[in-house]
């Protein structure tokens, strides 16, 4: 099955052009081992996942939701946390509680390494739709910032989330969304490690 994924993938490159311009420019061309070796390294799991074994565990929950000025409401749950696929993805699962309804949801961080972004996909039981959302990480090396674009009822929004490595047991989620052209923060999750889980990634 890899070795097919290869093979379209490798197919794909040579067809658009993938790598340095092909069929577009007058360099040499890589030739197709060269391509394949390249398609590989950029699939694996590398330095820039490294930031999601220290998400990897079980965790206590604290979230804070500002849906009103003023205080914010706090409910607590758990979070359980796996590393997939040898270290190329993280899988996220949440359970907790909003405004009193059971709130649970799903969700998976890699990291493109062609593209250097990281990206994520989300998905619970209080919509129909995925949340998809990119962006790049920080300087200090702890952290991770996401953008993206909600749609529904209250028209088109755009959001941005925050990720904090803030120890060996312990991480953030913040949230923030533009509403009138104003940028409010509308959730933060503290995470504490209940826990150690395995971590499937290579050293």
């Amino acid at each position: 099955m890899q070795t097919r994924w290869y093979a379209v993938a490798l197919i794909a490159a040579v067809s658009i052009g993938f790598f340095a311009g092909v069929g577009f420019s007058e360099d040499p061309q890589p030739s197709e081992d060269e391509m394949m070796k390249k398609m590989m390294e950029l699939g694996k799991a590398g330095p820039a996942h490294k930031l999601f074994r220290s998400m990897v565990g079980e965790w206590d929950t604290v979230m804070k939701i500002w849906s009103k000025p003023g205080e914010p409401e706090l409910s607590k749950g758990t979070a359980s946390n796996e590393l997939i696929l040898d270290g190329r993805y993280l899988r996220q699962d949440f359970k907790g509680k909003y405004n009193g309804m059971p709130h649970h949801g799903t969700g998976f961080l890699g990291h493109d390494n062609f593209l250097k972004n990281y990206e994520s996909v989300w998905l619970d039981n209080f919509g129909s739709s995925m949340l998809f959302s990119k962006g790049k990480a920080n300087k200090d090396g702890k952290s991770f910032a996401l953008s993206y674009t909600w749609e529904g009822p209250m028209g088109t929004m755009p959001g941005r989330m925050l990720y904090t490595i803030t120890g060996k047991d312990g991480h953030t989620l913040e949230g923030w969304m533009t509403q009138g052209g104003q940028e409010v923060k509308h959730m933060e999750i503290t995470f504490t490690r209940t826990k150690k889980a395995a971590v499937d990634c290579p050293k």
